[in-house]
């Protein structure tokens, strides 16, 4: 019974708990609905992991990282517009107007940009140079957040 004990033990504390999966919401509308909702911030996501580098490589490193997702799920909503590389010279296409959109709304023409924002689209900061890391990308966005807290 004793070592029944110890291996259950053992496998209570090798076992760690998975952060929730981030929702990402491709329609304005509900992520904003949502954040207001759940009393949270929407960080925009502009991008094209199909075809872009940086995207990519800001998707495997950040945007599923037991970091990133700790943080999102407490407290943003994620916006996402990722822009397929079949849409790409299509400028008539929705999702590349909606892109175009935001783009300009936020100054923010990089591929990716990262953009935190109220509901209500007052903008509380952005990052489009994802060069800079995970580290860096997690403590910008935490404190964007405290600093809004505040």
């Amino acid at each position: 019974m004793k070592h029944i004990l110890i291996i259950a033990g053992c496998f209570l504390l090798s076992v760690r708990q998975a952060p929730a999966q981030v929702v990402r919401y491709s329609s304005w509308e509900k992520a904003k609905t949502e954040a207001l909702a759940a009393n949270k911030q929407v960080l925009i996501l502009l991008t094209g992991k199909e075809w872009c580098g940086p995207c990519v490589t800001l998707e495997r490193t950040v945007m599923t990282s037991p970091e990133f997702e700790n943080l999102a799920t407490e407290h943003f909503v994620v916006f996402e517009i990722d822009i397929p590389k079949s849409k790409l010279l299509k400028p008539e296409s929705k999702i590349v107007m909606e892109h175009a959109k935001f783009s300009k709304r936020y100054e923010a023409s990089a591929f990716p940009s990262l953009i935190l924002v109220r509901p209500d689209g007052t903008e509380l900061g952005k990052i489009t140079d994802v060069s800079v890391g995970k580290e860096e990308i997690i403590r910008w966005l935490s404190v964007a957040l405290n600093n809004m807290a505040e």
